[in-house]
């Protein structure tokens, strides 16, 4: 025969199981959430969840608005129209300074000289024609820019400074229509 250990077998009545919480509690052993105090836990947590939802929210929306209200980008088009004979050290020295100042302004946002060669590519009635291009005598895009300028009238002042004017070349300025704001994700 199989003795049954006291736990097994023993389960206390109602009133002295009472009787232990009250002593319990008394000791302050053990707290009773009361319906009040749960219902303010549960109210507060979600009103913290809701509240960093919300914020997300908001801060997503306010930095892409921001994003796309507060950067007026330009490209600046060099092009090239052969100027030559100049000491070209002393024009890499110019090109670094000018690049380095807007650098610190930051104004810069991208910039590269472009190859010599390339391609056009177009359509002809019912076929796509593609010819090389040789930019021996004409003139031709060499590098650009893309700045961050308040207004046109910025982006001017900055292209005039530009070293590749000073050399006889010639820039084109324009701005870059941001296209997320039309274009839905």
């Amino acid at each position: 025969m199989k003795k049954e250990s006291m736990e097994e077998k023993y389960i206390p009545p109602e009133k002295l199981e009472r009787k232990i919480l009250t002593s319990l509690k008394s000791k302050g052993e053990i707290k009773e959430m009361s319906k009040i105090n749960l219902t303010k836990t549960v109210s507060l947590s979600f009103a913290v969840i809701l509240l960093i939802a919300v914020s997300f929210i908001i801060g997503k929306k306010s930095a892409t608005m921001t994003n796309a209200e507060s950067k007026n980008l330009y490209a600046m088009f060099l092009y090239n129209n052969n100027v030559s004979g100049e000491d070209e050290e002393q024009k890499i020295n110019e090109y670094h300074e000018w690049l380095v100042n807007l650098k610190t302004q930051g104004k810069m946002a991208k910039g590269d000289k472009l190859e010599d060669n390339g391609m056009f590519v177009n359509k002809t009635a019912d076929q796509i024609a593609i010819n090389n291009v040789e930019f021996n005598n004409s003139e031709f895009i060499s590098g650009y820019f893309i700045i961050e300028a308040a207004d046109y009238d910025e982006m001017l002042a900055i292209a005039k400074e530009c070293p590749h004017v000073k050399y006889g070349g010639k820039v084109q300025i324009r701005k870059i229509f941001d296209l997320s704001t039309v274009i839905k994700n």
